[in-house]
């Protein structure tokens, strides 16, 4: 297993999808599926996370629509599964990549899936600049991770270091 695989296996959490073997859909799939977002013809998804609260926001679920073998689930049967799951914590799709509680859920969730969406970015798309990343952050764990406080940067490399910053890598 090479260092990029075992350091992206730090964003498993409680799923049991494999994230470092996620299909590469076309974003247009996604749109054909009724999510909203700014999709490019020429650009892949290989997660395109979704959240969802319980009602007083103390559970907080991440989900993807984007199915092991490439199918994407319509965005009305992936919020039937986000309800099922903060219901009865069980779902019929594996959807769930992880999992947040307490007061803070919400804020927790978005941390996860925007760091997340910046580890797959490096991951699949240039896997040596992910592997360097990952080596600057040898100390990087849950708790780390739990510290994330992304703001608002644009580009991608703005973000890989607001991360670093945050970690105090830098």
């Amino acid at each position: 297993m090479d260092e990029a695989q075992t350091q992206i296996e730090g964003f498993q959490l409680s799923t049991s999808i494999d994230l470092k073997n996620r299909p590469q859909v076309p974003e247009s799939y996604l749109a054909d599926a009724h999510y909203e977002g700014d999709f490019d013809e020429g650009r892949y998804a290989t997660v395109f996370s979704s959240a969802g609260s319980n009602e007083d926001e103390t559970l907080t679920v991440v989900v993807t629509p984007i199915l092991p073998n490439g199918d994407v689930l319509e965005k009305e049967t992936l919020d039937k599964e986000i309800a099922s799951l903060l219901e009865t914590g069980t779902s019929e799709y594996d959807v769930e990549l992880a999992r947040f509680y307490g007061p803070d859920s919400v804020e927790q969730a978005n941390r996860y899936s925007n760091a997340l969406h910046l580890v797959h970015e490096a991951y699949y798309d240039d896997k040596e600049a992910f592997e360097s990343l990952m080596e600057s952050m040898d100390g990087f764990d849950t708790e780390a991770y739990n510290a994330l406080q992304l703001g608002e940067e644009t580009g991608f490399e703005q973000s890989l270091n607001g991360i670093l910053d945050t970690l105090g890598m830098t």
